[in-house]
C-alpha cells in the first residue's frame, strides 16, 4: 500500500492504518528504537507507541514523508524511555555517546529543555539545522543523520560508507564543528 493511501486511513480514522503502517514500516521502527535501546521487548512497545502516537496526531497532521515521520515518532519514544529509565550508564551505548558528541552543538542546560518543551524553539532549531544539513555533502549530511539520527555505531557507518573509522570520527566532528558555527551565526544561544 502507497504511503499516501495509509495517510488517508489515518485520515479517515480507519483502525486499519495502524496495522498497514506497521506492516510496512514496523521493522524499520523496531531497529531505530532497538538500536538506541538495546532492549527486545521496549523497543517493540516503541513501536506500538510510534504508530499510537501516529493515530493521535494524523489528523492534524499529515506527513508528507510517513517514513520519516513515523521514525521521528519512534526516535523521540526510545529517547524519552532511555531519559524515563536511566538504566545505562552515562556513555554506555550509541544513543548517549552520539547525543554526547552532539551535546557540543546544541543548547545547554535549561535552554535544550525549554527548546525541547517549546514547539516553536523545536521548530526553529529544525529549520536551522535542516539549512545546514543542506549545506553539507550527500556523504557528510548521511553520516551526520546515519550517526545522530539512527544511532548507528562508528564502526557500522564506516563499513556502510566505506571509509575507515578515522575518516568518519574526523567527517563527525568537522560537521559538529561547522553545526556550532553555524548555530552561532544564526544567533541560536548555545
Amino acid at each position: 500500500m502507497e504511503d499516501r493511501e495509509i495517510v488517508a486511513l489515518f485520515l479517515r480514522r480507519e483502525e486499519t492504518a495502524l496495522a498497514e503502517a506497521g506492516k510496512k514500516y514496523g521493522k524499520a521502527l523496531y531497529a531505530v528504537a532497538q538500536r538506541l535501546l538495546r532492549n527486545r521487548e521496549d523497543s517493540r512497545e516503541v513501536v506500538g507507541d510510534a504508530l499510537l502516537d501516529a493515530w493521535n496526531s494524523i489528523p492534524p497532521h499529515q506527513p508528507e514523508d510517513l517514513k520519516s515521520y513515523l521514525v521521528c515518532l519512534a526516535r523521540r519514544g526510545a529517547v524519552d524511555r532511555l531519559r524515563r529509565s536511566h538504566r545505562a550508564k552515562r556513555g554506555g551505548g550509541q544513543a548517549e555517546l552520539s547525543m554526547e558528541e552532539l551535546a557540543e552543538c546544541l543548547p545547554e542546560g535549561d535552554s535544550a529543555e525549554q527548546a525541547a518543551e517549546d514547539r516553536e524553539a523545536s521548530q526553529l532549531l529544525a529549520q536551522v539545522l535542516n539549512r545546514y544539513l543542506a549545506g553539507l555533502s550527500p556523504t557528510a549530511r548521511q553520516v551526520f543523520v546515519s550517526r545522530y539520527f539512527y544511532a548507528d555505531s562508528i564502526p557500522v557507518i564506516a563499513s556502510n560508507f566505506r571509509m575507515s573509522r578515522e575518516a568518519v570520527r574526523s567527517m563527525l566532528y568537522r560537521t559538529r564543528k561547522g553545526l556550532r558555527n553555524f548555530l552561532e551565526k544564526e544567533g541560536i544561544p548555545l
